[in-house]
C-alpha cells in the first residue's frame, strides 16, 4: 500500500523550542512588531521620456481613446509608434491601426497639425491651434 492509505508512522512527533533563559520572549515580539510597522509604501510616478514616442493599445487606437500621456508624447516627439499611422481619408486626418504595415498612411505627424482630445475623450488630429466648444 502507499502512504495516502497507510500514512506516516512518525508525524505526530512535535519539537519543542527551548529559549535561552536571558531571552526575553515579549520583548523578542515587540522588536519584530515595530520593525514591521516602520515599513512604508511609496510609489514612484512613472518614468516618462520626453519626445518618446507612446506605446499605444489596439482598443484605444479602435475607439479613438487616448489618455494625456499618450497624446503629449505624440505631439511631443511628432510621430506615432509601429502599430499605428495616420491617415488621411476625404480630407480629414485620422490615426488607424496599422496591421502587418499595411495601412496607407504615415507614422509621423503632418505639419501644421496637432493631436487633441475633446470633451468627450475622443482623439482628434486637427489644425495646430484649433480652439472649439468641443475641443480641449
Amino acid at each position: 500500500m502507499t502512504i495516502a492509505f497507510q500514512g506516516m508512522q512518525d508525524c505526530h512527533t512535535q519539537t519543542k523550542v527551548n529559549f535561552p533563559a536571558e531571552m526575553d520572549l515579549k520583548a523578542f515580539k515587540s522588536n519584530i512588531f515595530n520593525e514591521l510597522k516602520s515599513d512604508k509604501v511609496e510609489l514612484r510616478p512613472k518614468d516618462t521620456i520626453i519626445g518618446a514616442t507612446p506605446r499605444i493599445g489596439f482598443m484605444r487606437l479602435l475607439f479613438n481613446r487616448l489618455t494625456k500621456e499618450q497624446i503629449d508624447g505624440i505631439n511631443q516627439s511628432g510621430k506615432l509608434p509601429k502599430n499605428a499611422k495616420f491617415v488621411e481619408n476625404m480630407g480629414k486626418i485620422n490615426i488607424a491601426w496599422n496591421l502587418a504595415d499595411i495601412t496607407t498612411g504615415t507614422h509621423e505627424l503632418p505639419k501644421g497639425y496637432e493631436v487633441k482630445n475633446d470633451i468627450f475623450g475622443f482623439t482628434h488630429v486637427v489644425r495646430e491651434g484649433t480652439k472649439n466648444i468641443f475641443i480641449k
